[in-house]
């Protein structure tokens, strides 16, 4: 995916937003379930998490007889155009002195909702007879709620560190980038 930002009006502070946003040259975005939380509803020998009964669910199990309920994908491809624009208008915003970051954690839990939109109308492979008779409804990726609840969407920065005098960025892994036109 790439972002084409057009910029026009007053340019007072340009070197100002031109550094504020080259000092985030990279950013993750996105949505799931986190690994390192929401230990899974069953206690056993092999206790299993959120993340991983997400991951079967989104791309089903062969060897268990799970076919594929997917919503991370549909949820993407289904908002692709609205998550654009977003990302574009908190480029437009950081320039104007927003702060980038805010308007990303805004997308990335917008991300989440749509997500969570999805398991409540989407068109699902059916539940086996078995699997509806043990939750009482036959509703794919609900049991407990605590799967739905903890899907979250996230946004990590790697902020990079500016050099005035030399007109250079050093990023986390201390590469240097030249800042050219400033």
């Amino acid at each position: 995916m790439s972002v084409k930002v057009t910029m026009t009006g007053d340019w007072a502070g340009y070197d100002r937003a031109v550094v504020s946003l080259l000092r985030v040259p990279n950013v993750t975005l996105g949505v799931g379930v986190p690994d390192s939380q929401h230990p899974g509803p069953r206690s056993s020998k092999h206790p299993v998490t959120y993340a991983k009964i997400a991951e079967v669910n989104e791309y089903g199990d062969d060897g268990m007889a799970i076919p594929a309920r997917p919503i991370f994908g549909p949820a993407m491809d289904r908002n692709e155009d609205s998550y654009m624009d977003a990302i574009r208008e908190a480029l437009d915003g950081a320039v104007r002195g927003e702060d980038f970051e805010d308007s990303l954690n805004d997308l990335a839990e917008q991300m989440a909702d749509d997500v969570r939109s999805e398991i409540e109308s989407g068109d699902f492979e059916p539940l086996a007879e078995s699997t509806v008779e043990r939750k009482g409804h036959d509703q794919p990726w609900i049991e407990t709620n605590a799967l739905y609840d903890a899907i979250e969407g996230h946004v990590q920065l790697e902020v990079a560190q500016f050099d005035h005098e030399a007109r250079r960025f050093r990023d986390s892994r201390g590469r240097f980038k030249r800042v050219r036109g400033m």
